[in-house]
């Protein structure tokens, strides 16, 4: 008999199960490692639906993940720095890559098991809905307005760059728009013949010669900070609102050190980016955390 089959048929287990009904919140204490793992695992298959683990600390909560992944197969990770400070400083692909592939993953409304820690858990997202139509898909034949799939991009997280260089970025050259998507190995070039997808292809980012040819491309988006153009001119104007309020408080030195703090915050909202240096006004933007998800 299994570890996990055994731990279902205990009476902890079984209790545990009777009570976590619609968005209970457990705690579980008293069992370490490969057993709360299990433990874990037994709990989600005696009833599997979404279930949000949260450990203390990203470290703990990597290892979590890991050991219920060796006995569960529909586990995701939605791993967080632990300080804005740090994302700040050092903003990790693969952690946002992570996070996309969760969120995305829970909008589908299928049993699993999402595992974070406290950060991430505290993390302002956006709404379901967001997140749902932040998508773009394209196909061959087709006609779109250049602006607007630039707008979609630009809400999708992607950032406009002269060449595309790394995944998230997207450039446009004439009747050419390059997209190097966040999911995918390399970028794809959609190549117009005036407002009709002439075009589709992947090709290489160092040689730039094409290596295949598509007839159509879902895109997803390149961060969890997914938010339409509507929503971002509101966010800055409060942000900026704010600011002005708060810095005529303020005399002499103070007042020109706050200028020159918020001289890059103000650059990013004018690009309308979605960069970390918005991490710390998160709350204008979003007011939903993970668990509401699930």
């Amino acid at each position: 008999m299994s570890l996990v089959k055994y731990l279902s048929q205990t009476d902890t287990i079984q209790t545990i199960v009777k009570q976590a009904t619609g968005a209970a919140t457990q705690l579980l204490l008293g069992v370490n490692g490969t057993v709360k793992a299990a433990s874990i695992a037994a709990i989600f298959n005696a009833n599997p639906r979404q279930v949000l683990v949260i450990a203390d600390t990203q470290t703990h909560a990597e290892q979590l993940y890991f050991d219920v992944a060796a006995l569960v197969e529909d586990v995701y990770q939605f791993p967080a720095e632990e300080s804005v400070a740090t994302e700040m400083a050092i903003s990790s692909p693969e952690l946002r890559l992570q996070r996309l592939q969760t969120l995305m993953a829970l909008v589908t409304g299928q049993p699993m098991i999402v595992v974070t820690n406290l950060a991430g858990a505290e993390r302002l997202l956006p709404d379901m809905a967001t997140v749902t139509a932040a998508r773009l898909t394209i196909r061959v034949g087709e006609t779109y307005e250049f602006s607007e799939i630039k707008n979609t991009l630009m809400m999708m997280g992607y950032s406009p760059v002269k060449l595309v260089q790394t995944p998230g970025e997207f450039a446009q050259r004439g009747s050419i728009i390059d997209i190097y998507p966040l999911t995918a190995n390399d970028p794809i070039r959609l190549d117009f013949f005036d407002d009709e997808l002439d075009q589709l292809k992947h090709f290489d980012v160092t040689s730039q010669k094409s290596i295949d040819s598509l007839e159509a491309v879902t895109i997803d988006p390149a961060t969890d900070f997914v938010v339409s153009e509507s929503q971002y001119d509101q966010a800055k104007l409060a942000i900026e609102t704010d600011f002005s309020d708060n810095r005529t408080r303020l005399n002499g030195a103070d007042k020109k050190h706050a200028t020159d703090g918020f001289a890059l915050t103000q650059h990013v909202l004018n690009a309308h980016e979605r960069g970390p240096e918005l991490l710390p006004y998160m709350q204008y933007f979003f007011n939903k955390y993970i668990g509401k998800y699930i």
